[in-house]
């Protein structure tokens, strides 16, 4: 199967499982069969002329890889982002530490006076 576009085991067994605990399978020993629910959708699909596109390994593939492709993007982002992220945060520790200093330099003036 997976040679035709249709994800390793691991992902068909997790698919699988998502459609067990959504109640569209039900196990029985070895077996998995539909339930009504399943073929309540199976129907709605079919009414919206949409079935045999879903169903096709095709789309399998094309999806998965799309999501390949819009995830490097969002690394290819973020490498991108890091070193201008990088140097905001070092501002940032920068400007926290001048403002520690200041609020200490303002307390021991205050306490100075005071005396």
């Amino acid at each position: 199967m997976a040679g035709k576009g249709l994800g390793t085991p691991a992902t068909r067994a997790a698919i699988i499982e998502g459609l067990i605990i959504e109640k569209y399978l039900v196990r029985d020993g070895k077996d998995l069969h539909p339930t009504a629910k399943a073929f309540q959708l199976l129907t709605l699909l079919r009414g919206l002329g949409v079935d045999g596109a879903l169903a096709h390994p095709k789309l399998d593939r094309r999806l998965g890889d799309r999501a390949a492709s819009q995830q490097m993007e969002r690394v290819q982002a973020a490498r991108r982002e890091a070193p201008s992220c990088a140097r905001s945060r070092r501002h940032d520790r920068e400007s926290q530490v001048e403002a520690r200093q200041e609020l200490s330099s303002r307390t021991r003036c205050q306490a100075t006076t005071r005396h």
